[in-house]
């Protein structure tokens, strides 16, 4: 680092000693060879100041202080500012991280095409403690972009890169920057100082890094991110809207859209609209507001869409809150609100005549005349509104009724459930088998109920029998579905290291160039969505959206998938092709990508989309198309490969394999690799399928590289002994093959075709299980 840089540092907004002690210290703190110029702005009467900057000099004789009350035009005290580059530090916000300014000057100097840099803020009250995480996170991800790179397209959004007290900028103010100014005085000075570097140049954004503790309260924590402001307020900020757009186009060619900011306008001053006197003036003022802030399109339906966009989820919100207030407490003078809120769907405007029943007014009964008139199907509207009217006074009865019955259920559940278990049968299988033998039993109305009840006494689904050839002779030849599920668990505790695909993949780190590449996990802290880094992300990239999706442009394809899910459920195929995003094959975007992981309930991992051999891929390349391979490891050191099939997607299984979804699946002969004989489940029932329903490529060949399959999978087995009973499922790649997942109870597929070694263990399994628990199988 260069000793000759000079670093100013803005320090402003202390409204106590107290606040400028605990600013200066973090300053203090900075570890540093560079000169500093201290320039602290006075913006309160705080007597106590001058004595403390005079024995700030003594203490810090390298550094150079001035202290200056705030003057006309002097926008952030810059005029005191000298140097390369300029820092700020604002409120009593206390930098905490010793090398939070080397950090952002280092990269200013090695990154010449970046005006400034800030970073994320660790967000405390005013005792010094720390927020809960989601409340931070949800603070932030209305204020703040998630962007590596800030531009003025962001600005546009009202959103801004970080806190004030984060921003370390080069000094390119100069007299034309002074100019611009003193000529944009209506504008926001936090808005102008971002303004004037969005224009300038880029700024980059240490998204994961907390060098800042920000001091916000708890009103400000739970504010929304549109203020509330009158007519005069609003009037203010059309003069900042006019004076960005001159801004931007005059000196800089820039065309500012500010569309966003308008809806925010309308959102606040409608939050002031409905607390005020409600007089004409005002309400047509807000009317103008609303029409500049609607476009067209607003009032299709999403399907009509071809992507949703956080604009119009902005401009709903606002919608959404016109609509609750016009059917409350809404009058006839103010149903000029509801011009863009009609509905589109007759089902919908269904729900809102019912509201406007529940809330009796004039403005509410001329609404419902106009909904029923603009329907498109008026005579079903009317007559699906009188039926729910008269029904609703037995709405009550039937909830009371549907209530006692979800009770009457749950407790015979759990009764039978709990037998079960003391029988032997895990928590999970028990409820399992109750709820497959329900769902049977409530909805298959092509089996007789006598029959059924002979099924379920000895353990088969009716569907089992004639799918496995057997009969009321034969039947005990064959396991039953009850009695697999009473099987489980098959292999003992360390069943864990299989079961989720995150501690797969560190316990079989020696055969990691076998598995998927991970790339990124998203997790939730506190109900709110994160991302992870791992093993393999590649140098260059953090856990953030942006270069999550920096790394799906890179790669093309990703996948994504639950952590620890199973059958193919949760699995999405993330792709990048002719500057589109795809979601399962779906146009997509940014926006609907990130939307759908923040809903995610449990945790996800990113990993590589598996590229497959091509003689796999040539017969369906839509899903990544698995090998199943059973293994039985009786002693831990001989382990077995006794049987195994492979499961082709197909356009009905969609992005998956899952045969049970539509997939097709033929059997590979253990010993040769050799695969024929293709076959679709349809009805429970298995027919013939030579070849695929969509290419229809011939199903026949030999998987690649199947001598090195079952000889790594050999030495996989020996490595993870304590296991005895697995079923993995790999993919034959160009050079070698990957394992997805291994399977601790895969699901019974063809059991008659199994191998007699597979069955006798099964079968020796179960006879133990039962003598010691006293259980009757296959009765």
């Amino acid at each position: 680092m260069n000793s000759q840089i000079m670093v100013s540092i803005q320090v402003t907004g202390f409204s106590d000693l107290e606040q400028l002690e605990r600013m200066i210290g973090g300053i203090a703190r900075q570890k540093h060879n560079f000169k500093i110029k201290l320039n602290i702005q006075r913006l309160f009467d705080v007597p106590e100041v001058n004595d403390y900057v005079k024995a700030l000099k003594e203490q810090h004789t390298d550094w150079q202080i001035d202290l200056f009350e705030p003057m006309e035009n002097d926008f952030w005290g810059l005029s005191k500012a000298v140097g390369t580059y300029i820092a700020f530090c604002q409120s009593g916000d206390v930098w905490s991280d010793q090398n939070k300014l080397k950090h952002q000057i280092d990269f200013l100097e090695h990154n010449e095409t970046f005006i400034a840099s800030v970073h994320d803020v660790e967000l405390i009250d005013d005792s010094g403690l720390p927020y809960n995480f989601a409340s931070q996170q949800r603070y932030k991800q209305k204020r703040y972009s998630v962007n590596k790179q800030y531009h003025w397209i962001e600005l546009q959004r009202n959103i801004f890169p970080a806190s004030i007290s984060t921003l370390v900028s080069r000094n390119f103010f100069n007299e034309r920057i002074y100019n611009e100014i003193r000529t944009s005085e209506n504008i926001d000075s936090k808005l102008l100082l971002y303004a004037l570097i969005s224009f300038n140049g880029t700024c980059y954004n240490f998204y994961n890094l907390q060098m800042v503790k920000k001091i916000c309260t708890s009103n400000e924590m739970k504010a929304p991110a549109y203020a509330k402001g009158d007519t005069k307020w609003l009037k203010s900020q059309r003069s900042e809207i006019n004076d960005l757009i001159k801004l931007a186009s005059n000196s800089y060619q820039y065309v500012f859209n500010p569309h966003y900011k308008i809806i925010y306008l309308a959102l606040g001053y409608f939050e002031f609209y409905i607390q005020s006197t409600k007089s004409t003036d005002e309400l047509n003022t807000f009317l103008v507001l609303y029409d500049e802030a609607y476009r067209p399109g607003y009032n299709c339906l999403t399907k009509d869409l071809p992507r949703v966009t956080e604009e119009k989820d902005l401009f709903d919100l606002l919608r959404y809150k016109v609509e609750g207030y016009q059917l409350k407490c809404g009058s006839v003078k103010e149903l000029a609100l509801l011009k863009y809120s009609l509905p589109a769907n007759d089902d919908i405007r269904i729900e809102y005549i019912l509201r406007c029943y529940i809330h009796p007014s004039e403005a509410n009964r001329r609404w419902r005349k106009t909904l029923i008139k603009e329907s498109g199907n008026s005579s079903y509207v009317k007559r699906t509104v009188r039926y729910r009217l008269y029904s609703a006074p037995f709405r009550k009865v039937k909830r009371k009724v549907v209530k006692a019955g979800k009770f009457v259920h749950r407790s015979l559940k759990k009764v039978i459930t709990h037998h079960w278990r003391r029988k032997g049968f895990s928590a999970y299988m028990a409820n399992e088998w109750y709820d497959t033998v329900r769902v049977d039993l409530m909805t298959d109305k092509s089996v007789a109920l006598r029959h059924k009840i002979w099924c379920y006494r000895r353990g088969f689904m009716p569907w089992r029998l004639p799918q496995y050839g057997a009969n009321r002779e034969n039947y005990r030849s064959f396991l039953s579905d009850r009695d697999y599920m009473y099987l489980h668990q098959i292999n003992n505790s360390y069943k864990k290291w299989i079961e989720d695909k995150m501690t797969l993949r560190y316990v079989l780190e020696p055969f990691k160039e076998y598995l998927p590449k991970y790339y990124f996990q998203i997790i939730r802290r506190e109900n709110y969505p994160i991302i992870l880094p791992l093993m393999d992300c590649p140098e260059g990239y953090e856990a953030t959206f942006d270069d999550f999706f920096r790394l799906l442009r890179n790669k093309g394809k990703l996948a994504l998938k639950a952590a620890s899910g199973t059958h193919g459920i949760g699995f999405y195929k993330l792709s990048y092709e002719g500057g589109e995003y795809f979601l399962n094959n779906k146009l997509s975007s940014e926006y609907e990508i990130t939307k759908t992981i923040r809903k995610f309930k449990s945790f996800y991992i990113v990993t590589e989309y598996v590229n497959m051999h091509d003689t796999i891929k040539q017969i369906y390349d839509g899903s990544v198309n698995t090998i199943r391979i059973l293994m039985i490891n009786k002693d831990g050191y001989h382990p077995q490969l006794l049987d195994s099939y492979m499961r082709i997607g197909s356009t009905k299984s969609g992005v998956t394999d899952n045969i049970a979804f539509g997939g097709v699946t033929c059997r590979v002969n253990i010993n040769t690799g050799e695969y024929n004989g293709g076959e679709q489940l349809a009805a429970h029932q298995y027919t013939p399928c030579s070849h695929h329903p969509d290419t229809n490529t011939l199903i026949e060949g030999v998987v690649p590289h199947w001598e090195i399959i079952k000889e790594k999978l050999v030495e996989l087995c020996k490595y993870i002994g304590q296991l005895e009973y697995l079923g993995f499922d790999i993919v034959a790649t160009p050079d070698s093959f990957c394992i997805l997942e291994i399977n601790s109870h895969q699901d019974l597929q063809k059991f008659p075709l199994y191998d007699a070694q597979i069955k006798k263990f099964l079968f020796d399994k179960l006879e133990r299980k039962c003598k010691i628990y006293h259980f009757k199988a296959n009765n």
